[in-house]
């Protein structure tokens, strides 16, 4: 399993490869985006907010190291692309919908996508 993370701003990204435990390596991924940082509000978009982020913060305490932690008072908005969110089911879903999450607007946050067709090489 492969993962990345962008910044939208900075257009920075961290890429990891291989795994062994479900989201051990997303998990490793945005911890370490985080690190630096002093963040009020993250908008994390991700193809799959809506399983990855339902256990985040339980995975954060039992598992991560302490420096990967999530500052307390940080507060986490979960979101689905709008290009993928088709994809999942409409039931209860609307909490991860960029449509409905104040702050937002028009954005579609499938930055990762058009980054992804240009860099081939990362794929292999």
């Amino acid at each position: 399993m492969n993962g990345t993370c962008f910044c939208r701003l900075k257009k920075f990204f961290y890429v990891t490869t291989g795994c062994h435990a479900r989201y051990a390596n997303m998990d490793y991924i945005f911890g370490s985006a985080l690190q630096g940082f002093a963040l009020a509000l993250i908008l994390i978009s991700y193809d799959i907010a809506c399983q990855w982020f339902t256990n985040l913060m339980e995975r954060m305490l039992d598992h991560w190291p302490d420096h990967l932690h999530v500052p307390s008072g940080t507060t986490l908005i979960p979101a689905v692309p709008k290009l993928h969110e088709p994809m999942h089911s409409p039931v209860n879903h609307q909490v991860y919908s960029l449509n409905y999450i104040p702050g937002v607007g028009q954005s579609d946050l499938e930055c990762p996508e058009r980054i992804w067709s240009s860099q081939s090489w990362f794929k292999a």
